[in-house]
């Protein structure tokens, strides 16, 4: 990914992390890490960044609502 990125192709981005069809989907935790190491990347390269993008946080939001809650642990 090139710096800057515009929220669209994050968006994409994290779309395609959460995507059933891959093998390796990250869950809610991972999806909020990866979009804090991209954000991280882009205030560390001087770029503005504004934590609230209304695109990344409606694709963010729309993701966690269709994923599952936590997994359920299995009882000893």
């Amino acid at each position: 990914m090139t710096l800057p990125a515009t929220p669209r192709v994050i968006s994409g981005h994290l779309v395609s992390l959460a995507s059933p069809r891959l093998a390796s989907t990250l869950g809610r935790s991972g999806l909020r890490r990866r979009l804090a190491a991209i954000a991280h990347h882009h205030r560390q390269a001087g770029h503005p960044w504004e934590t609230r993008q209304p695109a990344i946080s409606a694709t963010l939001r729309g993701i966690l609502a269709l994923t599952a809650g936590p997994p359920v642990r299995p009882q000893p």
